[in-house]
Order: structure tokens, then C-alpha cells, then sequence
């Protein structure tokens, strides 16, 4: 049923989603205030549809444009919640991991940082 299958979409929108997209992007593009919380959202939604899409039976595929906008809409709506719930945190880690990428770099002796982490 439709019910079914938002629930089903939706559980692909989840913290393991969510540190999986931060993990491709690493710290450089918060840091230098490049992404926002709106679009790392977009980011999430866009890669939780597409494994969804992987998994789906056909006739979700070959649905109407309807419903696969309205999976899409689900989708970043529930992206949008997780990361807003997170994004201070989220910059959080971003900015320690950066700092520890720059300890590392100066610990082997490049004394170029990997990224300048500045307060906002």
C-alpha cells in the first residue's frame, strides 16, 4: 500500500544515511561555509531516494511523476528534520575533525593547514 511504501522510503533517511553523506563531503565545505544546512538536506534526501530506488519493486519505478515527487517530497521533508535536529552538532565535528586534520598534516610535517577552521 502507499502507507507502506512512504514508511519504507523514509527509513532510508537515518543518522547512518546522514554520517555516510558527511563522510563524502569531510569538513572543508562547512568549514569554509560552502554547504548549508538546506543543502546537505537535499544531499540527504537525494541519496536516501536513489538506495531506496535500488531496493524498490518495478512498480514503484514505473509509477506516476505523481508519486515519485510525492516519495521525493517525504524524502527531503524528513531530511530537512534530521539534519536541522543535528546541524550544530553536525558543525561541531566538522570543525574538531578539521582541526585534527590539521594536527596531522603538522604532525608530518606540512605546515600547510588542510583547512582554516575559523569560529563563525
Amino acid at each position: 500500500t502507499g502507507y507502506k511504501r512512504r514508511v519504507r522510503v523514509l527509513q532510508h533517511v537515518c543518522d547512518n544515511r546522514l554520517k555516510n553523506v558527511l563522510s563524502k563531503l569531510g569538513p572543508s565545505p562547512f568549514i569554509k561555509e560552502e554547504v548549508t544546512h538546506d543543502d546537505l538536506a537535499k544531499m540527504l534526501a537525494h541519496d536516501s531516494l536513489k538506495d531506496f530506488l535500488k531496493e524498490c519493486e518495478p512498480a514503484i519505478i514505473n509509477s506516476s511523476m505523481h508519486t515519485r515527487e510525492t516519495f521525493a517530497r517525504y524524502c527531503l521533508f524528513e531530511s530537512r528534520k534530521l539534519v536541522c535536529a543535528q546541524w550544530s552538532g553536525i558543525l561541531s565535528t566538522m570543525k574538531a575533525q578539521a582541526e585534527e586534520e590539521n594536527a596531522q598534516e603538522a604532525a608530518d610535517g606540512d605546515t600547510s593547514p588542510v583547512v582554516e577552521a575559523t569560529t563563525p
